[in-house]
């Protein structure tokens, strides 16, 4: 009888053993043309490594008890097999296996990352992209997509001679250069181009910056700054320095809602793209932001309001 329980729970431990979850995937983002180093165990070792969905799925067998499966430029040494110059089509599940020990069993998952060329232009201004060969293709992942799911089907915003709609009127294409015009928060991500030959020419990112400007203006002094874009297509908001965690919506698509505890209402204006305060007070100090009508940043004017003998700057 003892003999019997003692298999029962034999059984019962090989069958947990099998079944025991596998620990969660490492997570290991890169950027492209790195190198993806996979720790090996010793002894006799399987890598399998599963596509994404998004570049067509299925698993290929990469190593097979410690020998290399036909693969694209796989370098090894000891405790360590390495994929050289990561390409988004290399993003997946990397699992590790070893077949001297059941137990030791490990996962990559493996993120690749655009950005490692990356254009820092002001909101509104022009991108350009320089090229050496005509364009035949050029794709869009915004940056969302392209921090956590670079492999996902990117946006193609021409082809050949069509453009994207809303794209028509604001991408110009030559043989040497891309530009995309007036460039909005919106607009910030991964930008691939391809040639006639249909080969990645180039990659670059786009990175919007928001227009900043800190003004010192006395008591009694005028505020004067640049909304950027036409009123109409701005909301305006004020966070006083006294309380940054008051924030007043000021004015929506060229409508000024100022609240009355602002004491504004009289000396705030706005004409076009030019927003005026006049009569500045000490208490007006603050931060004064512009957002398009998609949420984005456009410009921060942080004003510091001082006394009258206090001049601003020539």
């Amino acid at each position: 009888m003892e003999s019997i329980f003692s298999i029962l729970v034999l059984s019962t431990l090989v069958r947990e053993g099998f079944s025991a979850p596998l620990p969660p995937p490492e997570e290991t983002v890169m950027f492209l043309g790195e190198d993806f180093h996979i720790q090996l165990p010793p002894g006799a070792t399987d890598v399998v490594f599963e596509r994404t969905a998004s570049t067509g799925g299925g698993k290929v067998v990469l190593m097979k008890a410690g020998v290399i499966k036909g693969r694209r430029a796989w370098g090894l040494n000891q405790t360590h097999l390495v994929l050289e110059d990561v390409r988004e089509v290399d993003e997946g599940l990397y699992t590790v296996t070893s077949q001297d020990n059941s137990t030791i069993s490990k996962s990559y998952s493996l993120i690749v990352r655009d950005c490692s060329n990356e254009h820092n232009i002001m909101y509104g201004e022009n991108f350009h992209i320089q090229l050496t060969l005509p364009p035949k293709v050029i794709e869009f992942r915004p940056i969302a997509v392209e921090a956590n799911q670079a492999s996902l089907i990117a946006l193609v915003l021409m082809i050949g001679e069509h453009f994207r709609d809303v794209y028509e009127n604001r991408l110009f294409v030559s043989e040497t250069r891309v530009t995309l015009t007036g460039v909005t928060g919106a607009d910030e991500g991964a930008y691939t181009i391809r040639d006639i030959f249909d080969e990645i020419q180039k990659k670059v990112c786009l990175d919007v910056k928001v227009h900043q400007n800190s003004t010192e203006v006395p008591s009694g002094g005028t505020l004067k700054f640049n909304l950027v874009l036409n009123s109409s297509m701005v909301h305006f908001k004020y966070t006083p320095a006294s309380d940054s965690r008051k924030s007043w919506l000021i004015m929506q698509k060229g409508n000024l809602t100022i609240p009355e505890e602002l004491d504004m209402q009289d000396r705030l204006s706005v004409d076009g793209n030019l927003c005026v305060l006049e009569n500045v007070k000490a208490t007006d100090a603050g931060v004064f932001l512009v957002t398009d009508l998609d949420g984005f940043h456009v410009a921060e004017t942080h004003l510091m309001a001082g006394n009258p003998d206090i001049r601003p700057a020539a």
